[in-house]
């Protein structure tokens, strides 16, 4: 019994041995038809491109790769736009006296250059893009264009006459980013692909987001927290700042050091201090801000009703609200 499921398992063994053998050689066989096809689509006749489409057909059969087999197609679609522009040519026939030549005078055909993506969006984890190419060119070349800062985070790989790879690495930053690739022929023809990749999330925390103030007003101390990579030069180049803020409400930035160098600066602060968070992720940084209510003026219309307004802390595109609320005299609560 058991060298029987021994046996069994020896021969699906060697049976899944053979479906991934034979994967791989149809894999291969359909790249040399496709590279067939790219030699013929050069010459610039009806019978070669024919020959190329029919180099392409059988490669796309072969391929089980839904980006292959798209790449095909496309091949496909621009010998069948040459066969359009050489047909637009003229012939005409001249007598020799015995036998009728037929001369036919074939016109210029455009060099064209496709590529298979012009734009990829991406998460912040690694990948590998691949884009096909097409063109009647003898030869291309794929480069990274640096970003606007000079710097680079994508690497372009060559892999084969028809195709290329974009490597892109984890984004370890809370800012999205975007680079371009550039692909050009001899004859001058460009096609820019884009590669936008977003950012780790940025998160922003307060131990309190309700506070609430009596008549005279006062102060209530707020602990926040954020992992952003952003900073503000303008703010003293904390990773957040506060957007915006209600006129009787002063936001001011404490620290634990040296109180006295908390200072107020419009809707933004200037910070000072920042440690470490005792919380689970390990860039939060922490900062504690001191926020200043005014007194209710006597007479006025929130002396009797109160008021209400909130505290938006940005950083990125993020932003965290803080509410706050003064009951006035007519308030039932207090």
């Amino acid at each position: 019994m058991r060298s029987r499921i021994f046996s069994s398992r020896i021969v699906l063994c060697v049976v899944l041995f053979c479906l991934s053998v034979m994967t791989v050689m149809a894999q291969s066989s359909g790249d040399r038809l496709y590279n067939q096809g790219l030699e013929l689509q050069k010459t610039m006749t009806v019978a070669a491109q024919n020959s190329a489409i029919s180099k392409f057909t059988s490669a796309k059969k072969l391929y089980d790769s839904a980006a292959k087999k798209a790449q095909c197609d496309q091949a496909i679609s621009v010998s069948r736009n040459i066969i359009k522009s050489l047909g637009s040519g003229t012939t005409k026939s001249r007598s020799t006296g015995k036998t009728a030549v037929t001369e036919t005078k074939v016109v210029s055909v455009e060099p064209t250059l496709e590529v298979g993506n012009e734009s990829f969006e991406i998460p912040l984890d690694a990948r590998t893009l691949n884009v096909s190419v097409v063109t009647n060119q003898d030869s291309w070349d794929a480069t990274a264009a640096s970003c606007a800062d000079g710097s680079s985070f994508l690497t372009v790989v060559k892999s084969g006459s028809g195709a290329f790879e974009i490597r892109v690495p984890e984004n370890q930053k809370y800012m999205t980013r975007q680079q371009k690739v550039i692909v050009s022929s001899p004859a001058g023809l460009t096609r820019e692909i884009t590669v936008t990749q977003t950012g780790r999330r940025i998160e922003i925390e307060a131990n309190k987001k309700i506070l609430k103030f009596k008549e005279k007003g006062g102060t209530q101390k707020v602990d926040l927290s954020c992992n952003s990579d952003y900073t503000y030069a303008d703010n003293g180049d904390e990773n957040w700042y506060i957007g915006s803020k209600p006129e009787w409400i002063t936001v001011v930035l404490t620290g634990k050091r040296d109180k006295s160098k908390a200072e107020e600066l419009g809707s933004k602060i200037t910070g000072f201090f920042k440690g470490k968070s005792k919380s689970d992720n390990p860039d939060m940084i922490n900062s504690q801000i001191a926020v200043e209510c005014s007194h209710l003026i006597p007479g006025t219309k929130e002396a009797f009703t109160g008021r209400s307004g909130e505290i938006t802390v940005c950083s990125g595109d993020r932003t965290m609200t803080i509410h706050v609320s003064q009951v006035g005299k007519e308030a039932t609560v207090k």
